[in-house]
């Protein structure tokens, strides 16, 4: 044989592995054969295997090898190796078709709203990245083979597979590999013996239906109960005398039987005779035996219809008890796995759980209260309640005790101590930032962030991450309030007494904005416990939310928060007013020295961040200046910088403390975003306060350093740790050191006038002015620094963006801004205007409507009239076209309303240069009539 003809692997040969190609067999056309022999002398074993000298490997009870395969690092694709290597491939395909006939294609199935793999065969290809197989049916097998090129075909490393499944594992889908423990729920009835739930079934078919029907005919015996509600939610239960049981169940209203209502009547058919596979055959036949109950013959409960001759039930969940284990239908896993159910959305809940208060009492209390006894026919009721209850057959049984009341409303295996552990791992690798956790919030997950069966998960991103605990029933709330009992002891046993925090101040009533309220007010609750666990705040809520999620049930909810998620830095105040408030003690404090309003006290600073929404589509990217105010009380500096885009940065100085050094400098500003850094990195701080040189450049020396990301004000990573690091040293709140004069925030807040409104009257306050501005400030000083500022209309019609955003206090939806903006005769005020008041970042996901008219000129009219106009605004227009404006006459038509095309003809007509704004009207005009 030549030297460079391929051979097979040669499995005796240790160095074989080094191989840079694999073939199954010499000759491919030995392939179908050597396939055959395999499958069949392998058949029964589950490990890897080898077979005259071929490796044979084996996942999920499938087996697979390799026919051929070469790295094109090693063998050139061209070359006589590697072409003689593809012909190989190519041939195996035409063997197996010469062989078996010719093969199906498959092509891989994703199922289910959770869109996951349909068969184990669809799970491989996905896994490998195979597109595509070729499938023969051999009977008692399926042969799947699949070829793919890592890039260019006949250039890149190519692989060629062979799969062979067995018939049940092709065509059952994945519930070919649920195993018997995913079918068995032992903590289904939490608890409750089958003779208490006998007990409960007997009862409630008594008083609410027709009663327990003894039944005849069937094939054991046994006994049938009834329950139909209102709402249509049916329940039916057989009890064999054996001691086994039967529960099928409809809930009309789940969102199974929403998926079921989507198909074909043969379809839901078809999947409930799936849903009733394994379930033993007598206790089956039970459902359509006669029966006779203390009120005659027994009536069906459940709607029956008939499929290939078979009567089969409607329903969404069924249940079966063997004497040990109640067992569920193996399709119901492979639902819940596909689509993402639970037990409540199959309707267990609805017509089982509830209405026998599973795991918990069961008494004449709980349907006849004696609370009342003035309440109409009380007393008739409870005397026929208490008569139903008498006359039962069968006892009642012990109470289940312990955990197992809860059901699988607590994760297998979460105990007070799982979690308190597992809670110190999630902490320590996020202070550590071993884990990358803003890919949290977009829904990957990470072993440190997993305690038992519970992910937590973060919708900020970075900052606060959170789970449900536990969610029980109001039935079994004592059994929920001993659980979260405990594991609060717990807790504190760990990381000492507990704090709470609130949602809304308790002083002032008002609103705390930071990710620990959106938390709590997510999660239905005003308040939580509090610990704080290897630099981080650990919250608990227990008890009935306010949220619609979690209805009537108790529930224990936790989170993990960043220390300044924790705080509000400037409590429930609206986005930009505190920016409003520094601007106006800013002026205050240049008018106690000079006298006058300086208007220009806001220093604009150009800076790397980004572009406005809308900008650059037509014409020009437009970035807004930042805007930089500086303020000083006793020994303190704020640096403090305003953007465009809902974010800034604040620069603390402790003018009167140590030197840091460049090493602190740098920790310090760590993790604050590039573009925010840029405001301050090698700039001039002319005098302030000192720069210090770094690695990363010249920066100020900073004491802390906070930031806001658009949403709320944070400390970077930097003080945070310095922040907790002093905490612990001092033995105090970390959260109170954060806002502690230490570190300027204390100072800042009072300087503000945090928590009061911000008047003439509060600035002018004598023990204000000695404390902060060291002295009090005269009346004429406090009316000047209050004076130089416009109304947010005035600033939008004659100002700039700056004098805007100076005195707007929250995100404007105000759509009779717009007029006034675009009305504006400065271009570059107009345009930065006109983009940031209508884009997305500023009024929320879908930006500003601008489909509003308020007069016989659209936005469009007024922005086209506008004397300035020329081909710079075309941004302008794109984006008002973009957010609904209409380009044409408007409410009033041809007959009232103005051309837009008209306009820019008579500014055309003025000098002004106008082809890219007639662009954005001809295309949204759409193209001529032919």
């Amino acid at each position: 044989m030549a030297e460079d003809a391929p051979q097979p692997h040669d499995r005796e040969n240790d160095d074989a592995d080094d191989e840079p190609y694999e073939l199954a067999t010499e000759d491919p056309a030995d392939v179908p054969g050597f396939l055959g022999r395999a499958i069949a002398a392998l058949e029964g074993t589950d490990d890897d295997a080898e077979f005259e000298g071929v490796d044979f490997y084996s996942t999920q009870g499938v087996r697979f090898v390799v026919t051929a395969a070469y790295d094109s690092d090693v063998v050139e694709a061209s070359g006589p190796l590697g072409r003689r290597i593809i012909d190989y491939a190519s041939e195996v395909r035409d063997a197996l078709r010469d062989a078996w006939g010719a093969p199906e294609t498959h092509e891989p199935r994703l199922v289910g709203e959770e869109r996951e793999p349909e068969g184990i065969l669809d799970y491989l290809m996905l896994s490998m990245g195979f597109a595509s197989a070729e499938l023969w049916d051999r009977g008692a097998y399926f042969v799947a083979l699949v070829t793919r090129w890592t890039g260019e075909p006949e250039a890149s490393d190519l692989h060629q597979l062979a799969f062979a499944l067995s018939r049940d594992t092709m065509m059952r889908g994945m519930s070919a590999f649920i195993d018997d423990g995913d079918t068995r729920h032992p903590r289904l009835m939490r608890g409750e013996l089958p003779e208490e739930l006998h007990r409960r079934a007997w009862l409630l078919s008594t008083m609410f239906d027709r009663g327990e029907a003894r039944l005849r005919g069937a094939p054991i015996e046994a006994s049938r109960t009834n329950l139909l509600r209102q709402d249509g939610v049916t329940t039916t239960w057989v009890f064999a005398d054996d001691g086994r049981q039967l529960l099928l169940f409809r809930d009309p209203e789940c969102r199974f039987a929403r998926m079921l209502d989507a198909l074909e009547d043969d379809e839901r058919l078809g999947l409930t005779a799936r849903m009733l596979q394994g379930v033993p055959s007598d206790l089956l036949a039970c459902l359509t035996a006669p029966g006779e109950g203390p009120r005659g013959v027994a009536e069906h409960a459940l709607e029956f219809a008939a499929l290939d001759g078979a009567l089969l039930p409607r329903i969404t969940g069924a249940y079966w008890f063997d004497g040990e284990s109640w067992i569920s239908p193996e399709v119901f896993v492979e639902l819940a796995y596909q689509h993402g159910l639970d037990l409540e959305e199959f309707g267990f809940r609805a017509a089982v759980a509830r209405p026998l208060r599973i795991g918990g009492d069961f008494t004449t209390d709980d349907f006849a209260p004696q609370a009342d006894p003035a309440a109409p026919d009380a007393e008739q009721r409870r005397s026929l309640v208490e008569a139903v209850f008498a006359g039962c057959p069968y006892p009642a049984q012990p109470r289940p005790e312990g955990d197992v009341r809860l059901g699988y409303g607590l994760p297998e295996g979460l105990t007070p101590e799982a979690v308190t552990e597992g809670i110190d791992r999630l902490t320590r690798a996020w202070w550590t930032q071993e884990v990358p956790v803003k890919a949290l919030s977009e829904g990957e997950e990470h072993e440190a962030f997993r305690i038992g069966r519970i992910d937590f998960f973060g919708e900020t991103g970075d900052r606060e991450v959170h789970a449900a605990l536990l969610l029980g029933d109001p039935w079994v709330v004592d059994a929920v309030q001993e659980w979260t009992t405990r594991l609060d002891r717990r807790l504190c046993e760990r990381w000492g007494e507990a704090g709470v925090v609130r949602a809304h101040d308790r002083q002032t009533g008002e609103l705390i904005k930071s990710p620990m309220t959106r938390f709590l007010r997510g999660g239905g609750f005003e308040s939580a416990r509090i610990w704080w666990v290897n630099g981080h705040a650990l919250l608990l809520c227990a008890g009935y939310s306010d949220d619609d999620e979690y209805g009537d049930r108790p529930v224990a909810l936790m989170a993990v928060c960043k220390l300044d998620a924790v705080a509000a830095l400037f409590g429930g105040m609206r986005h930009w007013e505190p920016w409003w408030r520094g601007r106006v003690v800013e002026e205050l404090q240049i008018a106690m020295a000079t006298g006058s309003f300086d208007g220009d006290g806001a220093r604009t600073v150009p800076w790397a961040g980004p572009s406005l929404p809308g900008s650059g589509a037509r014409g020009e990217a437009v970035v807004p200046e930042a805007r930089r105010i500086v303020l000083r009380s006793g020994g303190f500096a704020w640096i403090w910088y305003r953007t465009h885009d809902r974010r800034g940065l604040i620069v603390a100085c402790d003018r009167q403390g140590p030197e840091p050094t460049a090493e602190e400098i740098a920790a310090r500003f760590a993790g604050v975003p590039e573009d925010l850094l840029s405001l301050v990195r090698d700039r001039d701080q002319h005098g302030v306060v000192p720069v210090v040189p770094t690695a990363q450049g010249a920066l100020p020396a900073a004491t802390a350093v906070l930031w806001a990301d658009g949403l709320d004000w944070r400390a970077s990573p930097g003080t945070v740790r310095e922040v907790y690091d002093a905490s612990v040293i001092d033995d105090v709140d970390p959260l109170e050191m954060l806002l502690s004069q230490r570190f300027g925030v204390a100072q800042l807040r009072v300087l503000l006038r945090m928590g009061v409104p911000l008047t003439a009257a509060a600035l002018a306050d004598p023990e204000y002015g000695r404390f902060m501005l060291g002295r009090a400030a005269a009346p004429e000083e406090v009316a000047t620094s209050l004076a130089g500022f416009r109304a947010p209309a005035e600033a939008a019609l004659t100002g700039t963006l700056d004098e805007l955003l100076d005195v707007q206090l929250e995100a404007p939806e105000w759509r009779f801004l717009l007029d006034a903006v675009l009305s504006n005769r400065d271009p570059r005020a107009r345009r930065e205007l006109a983009l940031w008041l209508l884009g997305a970042t500023q009024s929320g996901a879908e930006g500003l409507d601008a489909s509003g008219q308020f007069s016989f000129m659209t936005p469009v009219n007024v922005l086209l009239g506008n004397p300035t106009l020329d081909d710079g605004d075309a941004d302008v227009l794109q984006a008002l076209a973009d957010h609904g404006a209409d380009l044409g006459f408007g409410l009033l038509g041809e007959t009232g309303g103005i051309d837009p095309a008209a306009q820019l003809n008579r500014r055309a007509a003025a000098g002004a240069t106008v082809d890219r704004l007639r662009e954005v009207l001809q295309e949204a005009a759409g193209p001529a009539p032919a």
